[in-house]
């Protein structure tokens, strides 16, 4: 097995109270399906402010990232799936895949 990053990202803007509640009930659902089959180990929103750090001859820099650099990124799951092909049908059968996009990462342990 090897670890995957899932980043959801997508636009919820032009969606009506009702609908969102909806798209969320479905995410709500295939997480817990991920987690039932033993392929999600952690996971979260993204929220609040986002800041690079950047060390260079001993001094440190915190820089805010504007949320336009960042996009439209959500939240993220942390899955295990036996190679890369697995993890792209994970983040293929995501809910959110049909309003953005579902960037897969391969964490190298």
């Amino acid at each position: 097995m090897a670890s995957f990053v899932l980043l959801l990202s997508g636009d919820a803007s032009e969606a009506s109270a009702g609908e969102l509640g909806r798209r969320t009930e479905r995410q709500a659902a295939w997480v817990t399906e991920l987690r039932a089959a033993g392929c999600l180990a952690d996971g979260g929103r993204i929220a609040g402010r986002s800041v690079r750090v950047r060390v260079a001859r001993g001094r440190s820099a915190v820089i805010d990232v504007p949320p336009d650099v960042i996009g439209s990124v959500r939240s993220w799951l942390l899955v295990e799936a036996d190679d890369l092909p697995a993890a792209v049908a994970l983040a293929e059968s995501c809910p959110e895949a049909v309003y953005g996009d579902v960037r897969v990462l391969a964490v190298d342990a």
